[in-house]
């Protein structure tokens, strides 16, 4: 998540321009928006670990490996 797109979502959330134009409680709360953000990518890639946790039957390959690939690509996203 990028520090625009949370200027962004903060004006949709109702934020006046003035809060977000205050560099120093800007910047805590881009923080705070990217922690949330990484809290929340964390728990679904536990989803997919948990779903991949499941199918450890040798007929149920496709969904095992499909289910790491994802909890892999939603981990990646906090590494962009």
């Amino acid at each position: 998540m990028t520090n625009d797109e949370i200027r962004e979502l903060a004006k949709k959330a109702g934020f006046r321009w003035g809060f977000i134009k205050e560099q120093g409680l800007m910047d805590g709360m881009i923080d705070f928006a990217k922690l949330v953000a990484q809290h929340e990518r964390e728990a679904c890639a536990i989803v997919c670990d948990d779903i991949n946790a499941k199918y450890k039957w040798p007929d149920d390959v496709a969904e095992r490996v499909a289910s790491q690939w994802c909890a892999d690509a939603i981990r990646a996203r906090g590494q962009a």
